[in-house]
């Protein structure tokens, strides 16, 4: 690969002119002199030696001040070169940022040269004191990145969130957030609570997420800037041309204008509206060293770096396409959009890209660092000197120059492969609920639920009154016997075979369409798991007699966990199988199966029969009641004697339904009045009648 660790020409000394040159060496010279200075320190005076050698450090310090801080100080001042300028190019220089250490020395030792040249009378008159009062100035003003290596670099998106609020609404755009008493009422205790209440009754994510921005936004950031600032400080500007960038305040003012810097080298100024102006927070200005203050620039090699791996994950997924890889399971598999058919066909995809990630063809890996070769280098050739951030400029692009792109490939791979496992996994679970019975049991208790819970919703809705029946109706009669026989007549029109008043056959319709894809999706589930352990073809076609008879060929090389695992797997299929069968055919009966349409009509039956026991359990306390001789009636019920009992006693009304159950076979109930009832017939359709 040609070489693209070199730094953009914009940014290399080396070729400018022979005057900037010399300035670069001055500059380097100068900092390299105060880097070997050490500022005298006086010590404990009890002997007159130490007093003289403490004197004699201080000449030879105030010497080479002269020789080097004043001389090229001098140097600098005649050239009509700037403080701010000295600061940047040695930045550019030494690529690396003056740091709080070296900051408090060269202020101390500059403090010290001006103090001994006041005391020596010459505190006014020298070069050297104009040269120590304008680099002293400087420092002051600078504390924040004196080197002015975030000048004109646009920050970094985390940095501009904390803005959100403020670059959306732009001080003076609206009334709303004009005064400065608005954001404290904003920010009050008060407020708060009452936003955070507002904000828990939100139903629209993306309303409260919209809402956290803004109050955090308004919460980290500064409001106004026109009171705050001083010259020297920094600021993010937003601009028309260049976007946000951070910026100097230079110190003039002008109505609701203020005076910035855009570049490093502080020659001109240009008069920003204070609408447009964002004043840094503590926690930025309070960056000093390398690794804090990069974080502050956007960084345009991320950008390159998603776009290049985006695109050569794409070059690898079209040769995987082209070896019959299936890039649309590949999605379903990430997406989870899958089912138990689609087992071989992942396995099948995961091993292609296992193979392929541990040995891609050295064609591939020679055309993908093409690629990105020549992406790199259209990257650097574009690069503007506010591109890069200055200090790290030069290991970014030998970092680029030496990027091991196979590794991208790997990554992009490594994400496919992890959906494709993960896919797998979730098929090979479902494998495993269905063989250990997992699955029938979820499903059943499922159906069971849904079937109560839309009965319930059916009685509700039409009246039905659920506490009217003690839980212990046996020992304890109901408080409102009307509502019993309210529920009694409304039960009885419900399962009125002549007419569907009620429209019970829409209920058992709409819950049969409900249950039933499950079922069947459950027997097909069934049938691929039982086609890959008896190595049949994976189909849908195959009968459980197939099955059946291939599990006695093949039962030997089975454990015997897993030929019971088989078999009970096979009649779940039966029994499913025969509810289909029994829910087109209602005539036909089988003791242990009742179809979806039974299991409806059957809760019905049930509570017909709870209801009747209680009628007929309680008719005398209700007759006493009705005479006014009943006047407490708790004590008449637990007077009864064991054999006074109905002809027919229901189950408990809150007993689990852990079990389908079977409607009573209403040609041998006969009632306590000795009237016989007549069958109930249900159709395929779920008509009664």
């Amino acid at each position: 690969m040609s070489r693209v660790g070199h730094r953009p020409q914009h940014n290399v000394h080396l070729t400018l002119g022979k005057r900037k040159q010399r300035l670069y060496r001055e500059v380097a010279q100068f900092f390299f002199d105060m880097d070997a200075l050490v500022k005298p320190e006086r010590l404990v005076e009890k002997k007159k030696v130490k007093s003289k050698l403490y004197k004699t450090s201080v000449k030879s310090f105030m010497d080479q001040m002269e020789s080097g801080f004043v001389k090229r100080g001098a140097s600098f001042k005649a050239r009509d070169v700037q403080w701010a300028e000295v600061f940047h190019y040695r930045m550019q220089i030494h690529r690396d940022v003056l740091g709080e250490a070296r900051y408090k020395k060269y202020e101390q030792m500059v403090r010290f040269y001006h103090k001994q040249l006041s005391d020596m009378g010459r505190g006014d008159k020298s070069i050297g004191s104009d040269i120590a009062i304008g680099f002293l100035g400087f420092l002051s003003t600078h504390r924040f990145d004196p080197d002015s290596c975030l000048a004109r670099f646009t920050p970094h998106p985390e940095v501009l969130a904390k803005y959100s609020f403020f670059i959306e609404n732009p001080l003076g755009t609206t009334p709303a957030t004009t005064p400065p008493f608005e954001f404290e009422s904003e920010t009050s205790r008060d407020n708060l609570a009452a936003t955070i209440i507002k904000w828990s009754q939100l139903e629209n994510q993306d309303r409260l997420a919209k809402e956290l921005r803004r109050l955090s936004s308004i919460l980290q950031t500064a409001h106004y800037i026109q009171n705050t600032i001083k010259p020297g400080d920094m600021a993010i500007a937003l601009t028309p041309a260049a976007g946000p960038i951070y910026v100097r305040f230079s110190g003039k003012r002008e109505h609701d204008k203020m005076g910035f810097y855009l570049t490093p080298e502080e020659r001109s100024e240009e008069m920003l509206s204070t609408s447009k102006l964002l004043p840094l927070t503590p926690d930025i200005t309070s960056c000093v060293d390398l690794s804090q203050l990069r974080p502050l620039v956007r960084d345009p090699v991320v950008h390159l770096l998603h776009e290049v791996s985006k695109k050569i994950k794409y070059k690898a997924l079209d040769y995987l396409r082209s070896q019959h890889f299936d890039l649309t399971l590949a999605d379903n598999a990430r997406l989870q959009k899958i089912s138990l058919r689609d087992m071989s066909a992942l396995k099948s995809n995961y091993t292609q890209l296992v193979e392929f990630q541990a040995k891609p063809p050295e064609s591939f890996l020679h055309s993908i660092n093409e690629f990105a070769q020549q992406q790199v280098l259209s990257f650097v050739s574009s690069l503007g000197p506010y591109d890069l951030f200055y200090p790290t400029c030069d290991e970014v692009l030998l970092a680029l120059e030496n990027t091991p792109w196979h590794e991208h490939l790997g990554q992009s791979l490594r994400r496919y492969m992890a959906d494709h496992k993960r896919a797998i996994a979730i098929l090979e679970q479902q494998i495993k609920d269905l063989l250990d019975g997992t699955t029938k049991t979820r499903i059943t208790a499922w159906w069971l639920s849904l079937i109560k819970t839309e009965c319930e919703k059916f009685l509700g809705f039409r009246g039905y009154m659920f506490d009217a029946v003690p839980i212990d109706y046996i020992e304890q009669p109901p408080v409102d016997f009307q509502a019993v026989r309210d529920n009694f007549a409304l039960i009885k029109e419900i399962l009125n075979q002549n007419e569907d008043k009620h429209q019970m056959q829409a209920l058992v319709k709409r819950i049969k369409n409900t249950v039933y894809p499950e079922i069947d999706q459950f027997i097909e589930n069934a049938k691929l798991v039982l086609a890959g352990m008896l190595n049949l073809q994976e189909s849908a076609n195959h009968t459980l007699d197939q099955f059946k008879e291939r599990f006695q060929q093949e039962k030997e090389r089975f454990s015997e966990e897993n030929r019971a695992y088989i078999g009970d797997l096979m009649q779940d299929m039966r029994y499913l199988d025969q509810m289909r069968v029994l829910e087109d055919a209602p005539a036909e009966r089988v003791l242990d199966i009742v179809p979806v349409t039974g299991l409806v009509v059957g809760r019905f039956y049930r509570l017909e029969n709870e209801l009747r026991t209680v009628l007929e359990h309680w008719a005398d306390t209700e007759e006493m009641e009705q005479k006014g001789e009943g006047d407490d009636s708790s004590d008449f019920a637990f007077s009864r004697t064991s054999t006074q009992s109905p002809s027919y006693v229901a189950s408990p009304r809150h007993s689990s339904l852990s079990h389908p159950i079977t409607p009573p076979q209403r040609s041998d109930s006969v009632s306590g009045n000795g009237t016989v009832y007549k069958p109930l017939v249900v159709s395929s359709e779920g008509r009664i009648g």
